[in-house]
């Protein structure tokens, strides 16, 4: 299947999950996954290794992979550098395995190379991308895209069939990915949804009141349509509102699957500056024909139409299930076309232009479906972004088939993507409040002194004070499991008054609250 990528102009090759570099025009080498990898680790200590599986058909030149900076590769997974050798004898014995590890020596916010082949000649072909990142999750604001299959329909064939287990599910991966923002397409089930984000500690939602067929929220097509949905983090986001776009549209009802218009949600974050992004869930037409294809094409248009004459300047994030890949069309066509949100994939270089930013999800063959070799979940944001996109963080989230037995058929048929933004200043994530860690947690002054009282189940607590943009100011390790209750103190007379965080850590745990400090 030829393809066209984001951003080039170079034609290149690949089959599903599997693409090959050509060697002389003979010997092919395949991966056997997407070209992408992410890492993540602090300075001056290893990741933990992933393993990366290939082979090389009728080799005839030894093969060297050289590992760029920060990374380290190995044959056997036991002794690293930045090059491993593969001779002619073992390539010829079949599937191989090269082990890669993320070590840096200084900080990275985004680190985003490629591996180098070489041999007697350059082996070309398809890059094998990896992503390293030093920062924490309570350095960046972490968005999820994810189409969630249906959830919570009750017609037989739509969706998976358990839907308790489906929530479960849903649940874990939330739990693991820890985001501060979900943007949700295919919600049905209200009521199930809201049993979902009420059972997460800290995290408020809003659903749209609209879908396909149904223009207000009390109709039996709106019970069972697919629904858009936004969850976000409380303490990240002070104020959210949300409104439909282009509903007065009549075009735009017929070129979103019949009133399924995007839905805007501007969120105004908490911290020291705050910011108000503009989030633009999308749910696209779906449909491989021409038709489809037309009306997802007029439907972006008129989309951009409205953002560029209502929102320059602004930080706009459109994000969800685009129904579409980014660098060419996914319409059965006897020529390729381009795609139907071309007009803002070109747009790079006019007065209110835009990045597609997981057109990286193409140009690794990341598929963001189960069924489909094509990713269609997607993020496009304005150029006024740009600067605040962690470089290589959009990708997949194939791990959920690692947390989750038949993921594809219990949970969903699409796959979290995942996005990172860092500001200088101005937003703390991560801030949450679990109950159930420690049950008892206070914090109180007196005078210059700090206290920090709770009650656990061992162990030795740490905290450390935060200013409100993120920067450690005081770190403190107790001495003593002092079970079943403790006391931390630390002195606080040079800090000014003010807001500021403190977060507790124990057991792998951390919770963290909001106090104002009197200097």
């Amino acid at each position: 299947m030829g393809r066209v990528m984001c951003g080039h102009r170079r034609l290149c090759v690949f089959f599903f999950l599997i693409v090959t570099a050509s060697i002389r025009g003979q010997s092919r080498l395949l991966w056997e996954q997407h070209r992408y990898r992410h890492f993540h680790s602090i300075s001056d200590k290893p990741s933990r290794p992933g393993i990366i599986h290939f082979q090389v058909t009728n080799p005839e030149q030894p093969l060297v992979v050289t590992a760029p900076v920060a990374f380290e590769v190995s044959t056997d997974g036991v002794s690293y550098s930045r090059f491993a050798i593969y001779d002619l004898t073992r390539l010829r014995t079949g599937k191989q395995s090269l082990f890669v590890r993320f070590y840096p020596r200084q900080a990275y916010n985004g680190l985003l190379d490629t591996l180098q082949l070489t041999g007697a000649s350059t082996w070309k072909g398809h890059a094998f991308y990896l992503h390293g990142s030093t920062l924490s999750d309570s350095e960046t604001l972490d968005v999820v895209n994810w189409n969630i299959e249906w959830f919570g329909s009750k017609v037989a064939g739509f969706g998976p069939d358990n839907d308790d287990l489906a929530q479960l599910n849903i649940r874990k991966v939330m739990d693991s990915l820890d985001a501060d923002v979900y943007a949700f397409t295919e919600v049905v089930d209200t009521i199930r949804f809201h049993q979902l984000i009420t059972g997460l500690q800290g995290y408020a939602y809003i659903i749209a009141d609209y879908c396909s067929g149904s223009s207000g929220n009390q109709t039996a097509a709106y019970a069972a349509g697919q629904k858009l949905a936004f969850v976000y983090r409380r303490s990240v986001f002070k104020s959210v509102h949300a409104r439909p776009l282009l509903y007065d549209s009549p075009t735009a009802k017929v070129n979103w699957a019949n009133g399924r218009f995007p839905w805007l949600i501007e969120a105004e974050t908490s911290g020291a500056e705050s910011k108000k992004l503009h989030f633009v869930l999308l749910h696209g037409k779906s449909g491989i024909l021409e038709t489809d294809h037309q009306k997802r094409k007029y439907a972006a248009g008129e989309l951009k139409d409205t953002l560029d004459s209502f929102f320059r300047d602004r930080f706009l994030i459109l994000l969800g299930d685009f129904n579409d890949d980014l660098d060419t069309a996914i319409t059965v066509t006897s020529v390729p076309q381009s795609s139907s949100y071309e007009v803002f994939v070109s747009d790079t270089t006019g007065i209110d232009h835009y990045a597609a930013i997981s057109c990286l999800l193409s140009e690794t063959g990341s598929r963001s479906m189960a069924s489909y070799p094509d990713p269609v979940d997607h993020l496009v944001i304005s150029d006024e972004l740009k600067p605040h996109v962690v470089k290589g963080s959009v990708r997949v989230v194939y791990e959920v088939k690692e947390w989750i037995k038949n993921y594809s058929t219990t949970t969903s048929d699409h796959f979290p993507v995942v996005s990172r933004f860092k500001w200088s200043q101005g937003i703390v994530t991560n801030i949450r409040n679990e109950m159930e860690f420690p049950p008892v947690f206070h914090v109180h002054q007196t005078g210059k002194r700090m206290f920090i009282n709770g009650t656990w189940s061992g162990g030795i607590p740490a905290f450390e004070v935060l200013s409100v943009s993120g920067e450690r100011l005081i770190y403190h390790q107790g001495r003593g499991s002092g079970y079943p209750s403790f006391q931390l103190e630390t002195d606080v007379s040079l800090l000014p008054s003010g807001i500021y965080i403190v977060r507790l850590f124990l057991h792998g745990k951390t919770k963290a609250i909001r106090i104002f400090i009197r200097s």
